[in-house]
Order: structure tokens, then C-alpha cells, then sequence
């Protein structure tokens, strides 16, 4: 209870588009992106509720599952699996003009992919925006990391990423809006310091509820 329920369904965004799929559909009949659906403890009104629905992209939401035993075949929808694409790029650390960026320490890293509805205009999420996908990453403790995430194709994102350390936060973001319709490579994301706890929006405790 009070968690993200995982469920057999194939995720697409637009299964509830077809009429005849509005009762307890299916999704397509093929693919790999499960949904989630119901909020969770840590969640807004808008989320606590049965009809909310998030891919299985998004690392960090409190999920679970229920056993069940099937008694009704799952009703597929005449669409294709939804694709998608990986992003990949790499993390440094922001620094001095001709000074080598030190080593990334810390905690984790957390990287997210907004899409570009659920952000300011400043590239900032929106207070109860969830992202698209979100990956968890162990520091490398190197000046450079290597990143790859995989999202919902043919979408405008904006990225965004925090660094939990002892101290403080780190923020690294891309308030440029990019289309993931192909495999996008060598995306520059580089972090600063901040002060927390503005940089802890896409952190998994918090409220997120945005489709």
C-alpha cells in the first residue's frame, strides 16, 4: 500500500486516445516500458488516485506490486510499442577557465529528462513535475563521468541532474530544448554548487505528480 502500483500493462501515452480502449486497456501487445499507476505516500492529490499512470522509466518513485491471480485477458490496443531513445553525454564539474574540473564525489547523481511542457521557460521544472525518465548514478570520482538514460522518443525534453554530497548540492542542467528522436550522444552537462534545497526538485522524495 501507498506506494506506485506496477502493473502487466505495456505503457503507452496514448492508449487512452482510442475509444474503444477507455475500459481497462491493455496497452500494445509487445514491448518492454511497463505501467505504474495509483501515487504513492510521497505524492500530491493529483497522483493519489487510480487513474494516474507513469511509465517504468522513472528510478526513484516508492513502487510495488500486488499478486493477483488473472481472471480476465488483458484487452491490447492497436498501437505500436513506444519507442525510445538513449541520451548520453558526460558530467563534469564547473571550474576556473584553464583549470582542470577536480574529481566528482558524492553520494549519487541524479539525472532526469523533463518534458518540456512540465518547465519554465527558464528550464526549471514545474513544482509538481515528474520526469519522463530518471536514473541514479554512482559518482565515478573521476573530473569526468559518462551518462546514457532512456526516454520516451520524439519528445522535446530538458535535462536536469543533482549531486548529493556531505556538504552541499551540486545542480547541472540543459535549459535548451532538444527532440529525442534519435540515439542523441555527447550532451555536456556540468555542475555547480547551490544552496539546498532548491537543487533537490527531481529528488525522489518529493511530491512529483505532473503526466
Amino acid at each position: 500500500g501507498n506506494v506506485w502500483e506496477y502493473t502487466q500493462d505495456v505503457y503507452h501515452p496514448g492508449v487512452y486516445t482510442i475509444s474503444n480502449q477507455r475500459t481497462d486497456p491493455g496497452g500494445p501487445a509487445r514491448g518492454t516500458v511497463h505501467t505504474l499507476r495509483g501515487g504513492a505516500w510521497d505524492a500530491n492529490s493529483r497522483t493519489i488516485r487510480v487513474s494516474a499512470r507513469r511509465p517504468d522509466l522513472v528510478e526513484g518513485l516508492a513502487v510495488g506490486f500486488r499478486c493477483a491471480r488473472l481472471e480476465a485477458k488483458p484487452k491490447p490496443a492497436p498501437l505500436e510499442p513506444m519507442r525510445t531513445v538513449s541520451l548520453s553525454g558526460e558530467f563534469s564539474m564547473t571550474t576556473p577557465e584553464g583549470e582542470r574540473p577536480p574529481k566528482i564525489l558524492g553520494e549519487r547523481i541524479w539525472l532526469s529528462a523533463f518534458p518540456a511542457g512540465l518547465t519554465t521557460a527558464a528550464g526549471e521544472p514545474l513544482p509538481d513535475a515528474i520526469p519522463a525518465a530518471r536514473i541514479s548514478i554512482k559518482p565515478n570520482r573521476r573530473p569526468r563521468q559518462r551518462f546514457s538514460l532512456d526516454v520516451p522518443a520524439n519528445r522535446p525534453y530538458r535535462l536536469r541532474a543533482t549531486l548529493e554530497t556531505e556538504e552541499q548540492t551540486h545542480l547541472a542542467r540543459l535549459p535548451d530544448l532538444f527532440r529525442a528522436s534519435d540515439d542523441t550522444a555527447d550532451i555536456k552537462l556540468v555542475f555547480a554548487s547551490i544552496d539546498p534545497p532548491s537543487g533537490m526538485d527531481d529528488a525522489p522524495i518529493n511530491p512529483e505528480s505532473a503526466p
